[in-house]
């Protein structure tokens, strides 16, 4: 239960600081140290971009290709050739 308490503070402390509020605004908004604060926005700002790290996926379509990637022709069919420019 107190560590739901510290992530829910932690994470509108990591809200307020990305809406412009210092670190030594928060912790005098919140009464806390401002070296607490700022080891809390750290500990925010690396378990937010750990999971925002892209996950490696693979895309089984029906050419192998993403989404938006160039895909090749199907068997049998010839590409034009592009125009030297």
């Amino acid at each position: 239960m107190l560590a739901d308490i510290d992530a829910r503070k932690t994470a509108v402390l990591a809200v307020l600081n990305e809406l412009g509020r210092s670190a030594d605004e928060l912790s005098a908004l919140f009464e806390i140290p401002v070296k607490k604060v700022r080891a809390l926005l750290r500990t925010q700002r690396r378990s937010t971009s750990a999971s925002a790290e892209p996950a490696a996926t693979s895309y089984n379509g029906p050419s192998g290709a993403p989404p938006g990637e160039p895909q090749d022709p199907p068997a049998g069919t010839s590409v034009p050739e592009q125009a030297a420019s």
